[in-house]
Formats: C-alpha cells, structure tokens, sequence
C-alpha cells in the first residue's frame, strides 16, 4: 500500500544582478511605464540628494536598459508617478520635491520618445513623499493624489489638458504622516481607493476619499491578493516586519499574518512571480544589500525567504517583465555607498530543474511479530522538480513471503514538489516456535530524471516472540 507524501516549498530563480548607471545620487523612487514607442516597459528613478535629476532608462525589450535619457529638475525628487495627464498618448511624469520645507510636486510632460519637458506644478502638503494617479472622480480626466511626510493627503482632480484643480484635503489623513501612497481597489466599486503603510482610503467616486482600515506599517505598502478570496489584500512593512492584511471586499481587512526576512526593510513590491495565481512578496533589505522574495502561499501566508543580491544599500523596488518572456524581473535602485547610484536589473530565469534522488529514509527496522503492519519511508531529496517514479519490490533473506509477511511490489510516483511517500509493509503473525527472520524492500528503476539514493535497501527483522524452534530430539540420535 502506498501512503500520501508531503509536499515542497516552490521557489523562484532571478540571473546575477546587471546594474545600470543613473544620473543623480541617492535614488528614492522608481516608476514603471511606457515612456517612448515600443511595448517594452521603461523605468524613471528619482534622487533624493538634492542635486537635481530624474533618470529615466528605456528598455531596448530584452531587458537592457543602456539607454538612459537623465535631466535636470534642480531640486531633490522623491515620489515619483506616471500617466497621462493631457489629451495626447505620451505618458507624463510627476516628482515630488524631497526637500523638508518644500509644498511641491512638479509635472513633466512626455513627448512619446523618452525625453521630458516641463508642465508645470503643484502645492501639496510639507514635504510631499509620495505622489500616485488615478481616476479618482466620474470624469475620464487622470487626478492626483499627493502624501505628506509631515501628515496629510492632497487629492488633485484632472481637467484632462495637464491642469489640475487647486487641491482638496482628505480630513481622514491629516493626523498621519505618509512614506509612501499606492492606489487598489478594495472594496466592491470600480472607484480607486488609497493605501498607505498605516491606513486604507475608500474613494467615493467624486474624488473624496474616507479612512476605512488601519495598518501597523511605516515605511511602505503594496497590495495582491494572497489568499483564494477575490478580494484585494495589503502588505505593509516597518523596518524589519512583513505584515499581510486580508480583505474583506468593503475595504475592512483582517490579520493575515507577520514575517521577519531580517536585515532593515526599505521597500516592498507585490506581484505573481511564479505563476500560482497568488500574489508574492518582494522587499528590499539596505543593511545587506538584497532583496529578499516571499512566495504566497495561497491561505494568507509567505513561505521562507529567498536572497538575491543587489547592489549597495537598495532603496526601491519595482516589478515587470523587462524582457518579454513572460516572467516578473526586478529593478532596483541602489545608493552604491555614495557613488554613482545605479539600478539592479534582476531577470527571472526557469528554476533549476532538479528531479532529485529517492531513497529510504533509513536502512530498516526490528519489528515484533505481532505489529501488523510498518511503514517505510522513501524520500526525494536534492530537488523536487517534475514528476519522477522509482519501482519497488520485497525479497526473502531468511522470513518466507506469505509466511512471515505479505510480498509487495509497484512503482512509486511523486507529483510535482513531493518529496516522501509511505510504502505499507504486513507482517504475518503465526504460531510457530522461529528465531529471528529478516526480509528486505528494495527500490530499483528510478524514472522522470530522478536517481537513485543511499540507501536503497530497507531490510525488515521480524523478531521471534513465540519462542525458539525446538532444538535436536534425543530420539534423533535413534534411541527409540
């Protein structure tokens, strides 16, 4: 009889860092969009140091990101956001200056071909941290939502030619300050709504926006959906805590769960990087300079932490597939020890394939005759890629099949990230007088990639507990 096994956590694999050189120092930011003509996704980073420039990096589609179209802003950009803010198709940037006494958050307009050109500004709160668009009103005009670090919410609705009303604050946020904004839809409406690492915002379709939910973040938030529900769910950071928050679909959430991948947490980033349906978890870990990626477990957990590494101190992350091959990559934008910032490219590639080697779990037991039945373990270890087989069967030494113990053979079958299965084993209790007998189950013929491991033999010992065997009769000697 052949028993259920336990299954393998899955992981993703990413090719060594390609890093990338940008414009200004101390990167803060990062936006993902399509910035000139072609399909692929473009990246522009912020620098927060103050000496005044946007980077922004356009793909060639296979994830190189050599050309890079840096300008001068002459402030310290921040927050950073995209979209189309005018009635032509090019996308548009918007930056928020970093600066602690500045109110403003200046806009771009694009011209289809990577470059930038001024568009104008906004007064939002002091110092602006974040910046996100969406269409927060009934109209089709693209609106803007601007956080304060020193507390605060400024809702900006489109007029849909690259002007915006004057600015309305939301009353819900102005006792919080803000690291960071992100726009999801969390309740039951089409109306975009308003995450931040401490609390969540339902928009009201007419660009107000009320607090529904409160988050025990700080430093920066993102949201998926990590459970099988169809509800959007939050994952929000302090430096050195993963919190998920699982929605209810009228914008109240629950405790999902807590994670510590170590190090200090400076961004995080969600997205489906290995094609489960569930959302996964990426943040970025400055002290050690790596991100770290939590794969959804699917019931509102993450699995174990996955390492890659990046260059120094990364700031931000963003998720996308830089080289169209139908997987997520990373980019993420490093402060290089004080150098010239540069940005991680990191390419999702296949993991490995490795089958693994089957074997027993240990070389055999000593039973009683009376045990009924045992269990022998075959486990698959050094890899747990793809469905692999291996053939089984028992063999005599000294206990005789059907006598001492019920003969089994087959083949065993592991799925997909299975790594052990139960092989049941019969004893045959009798009543006859015998000393201890062995017989041994042995694996041969390991199929699907797999190989064959130590040990492969597993020998059973049936101890006697019906006495010993009679021993030589006088009357043997022939005295009758």
């Amino acid at each position: 009889m052949v028993l259920a096994g336990q299954f393998a956590q899955a992981q993703v694999d990413f090719d060594p860092a390609v890093d990338y050189d940008l414009s200004g120092a101390g990167p803060r930011d990062i936006v993902v969009d399509h910035f000139n003509a072609d399909s692929a996704p473009d990246l522009a980073v912020t620098s927060a140091q103050g000496d005044g420039k946007l980077t922004v990096l356009l793909n060639d589609g296979n994830g190189d990101f050599s050309d890079d179209q840096p300008f001068t802003v002459g402030w310290s950009a921040w927050g950073i956001a995209s979209g189309n803010l005018d009635t032509d198709s090019a996308i548009d940037l918007l930056a928020t200056d970093g600066n602690a006494a500045s109110n403003a958050v200046y806009l771009y307009k694009g011209n289809g071909n990577g470059g930038f050109s001024a568009l104008g500004s906004l007064t939002a709160g002091t110092f602006p941290s974040a910046v996100v668009t969406g269409q927060f009103n009934a109209d089709t005009h693209l609106d803007i939502a601007v956080a304060s670090g020193q507390g605060g919410i400024m809702i900006f609705t489109g007029n849909g030619d690259g002007s915006f009303g004057s600015g309305n604050a939301v009353a819900d946020a102005a006792s919080l300050a803000f690291q960071d904004l992100s726009v999801a839809l969390l309740d039951n409406d089409t109306t975009p709504d308003l995450l931040s690492p401490r609390a969540a915002f339902l928009g009201d379709g007419n660009g107000g926006f009320s607090r529904s939910a409160s988050f025990g973040g700080e430093v920066a938030v993102a949201s998926g959906r990590f459970n099988n529900d169809a509800f959007s769910d939050v994952v929000a950071i302090t430096a050195s805590q993963i919190q998920l928050w699982l929605g209810n679909g009228d914008g109240s959430f629950s405790f999902g769960s807590i994670h510590a991948p170590g190090g200090t947490l400076s961004d995080v980033a969600a997205a489906d990087l290995d094609g489960d349906q569930i959302a996964d978890v990426v943040v970025c870990d400055n002290a050690n300079d790596r991100v770290a990626v939590l794969l959804g477990t699917g019931n509102g957990g993450l699995g174990p932490p996955q390492y890659f590494a990046t260059g120094s101190e990364p700031q931000a992350v963003a998720i996308g597939d830089w080289n169209n091959d139908q997987r997520p990559d990373l980019a993420v934008p490093f402060r290089n020890f004080g150098e010239i910032a540069r940005v991680s490219i990191l390419l999702q590639r296949p993991a490995q394939t490795r089958a693994g080697s089957l074997q027993f779990q240990q070389g055999g037991i000593s039973v009683e005759e009376t045990v009924g039945s045992l269990l022998a373990t075959v486990t698959r270890s050094g890899g747990s890629d793809g469905v692999v087989s291996v053939q089984y069967a028992t063999a005599n030494i000294s206990a005789a099949a059907r006598q001492d113990y019920q003969p089994v053979s087959g083949e065993l079958v592991f799925g997909d990230g299975v790594v052990s299965r139960n092989i049941q084993l019969d004893i045959i209790d009798d009543a006859s007088p015998e000393a201890t007998e062995t017989f041994q189950l042995s694996l041969s013929n390991p199929g699907g990639g797999a190989s064959l491991g130590n040990p492969a033999s597993f020998v059973v010992s049936i101890a006697a507990n019906d006495g010993p065997p009679p021993g030589p009769s006088i009357f043997d000697d022939g005295f009758e």
